[in-house]
């Protein structure tokens, strides 16, 4: 079950968050798993490995198609979906942080 906080976000699982359709090029849908692999592993954003598939082969063919987003920047889908897969995670791991930050009484 997930609630919305309130801004709005709402928090769901690792596993429903890798596997959420984020993105749709040329009729195919790209998970945010799909997403992450190809820009940390098949671009280099981590390390360089072979991409699984044809899935993630196609998406790295798309890194080059460019939109106007929100923020009002010319950037290629992916990187628009990789900067929203990060706001995400960043919203995420916002009580964690609090809790690091957090003063303790002793």
């Amino acid at each position: 079950m997930t609630n919305p906080d309130a801004d709005g976000w709402e928090y769901v699982s690792m596993d429903r968050f890798l596997t959420f359709p984020l993105l749709v090029l040329m009729e195919q849908a790209y998970t945010v798993k799909n997403i992450v692999r190809v820009t940390a592993n098949g671009l280099g954003g981590v390390h360089f490995d072979k991409l699984k598939g044809e899935t993630e082969t196609r998406l790295l063919e798309h890194m080059g198609t460019v939109v106007f987003d929100a923020f009002h920047a010319d950037l290629s889908e992916v990187t628009s979906a990789t900067r929203q897969i990060a706001r995400a995670t960043s919203v995420a791991c916002r009580p964690l942080a609090e809790m690091a930050t957090a003063r303790t009484e002793l």
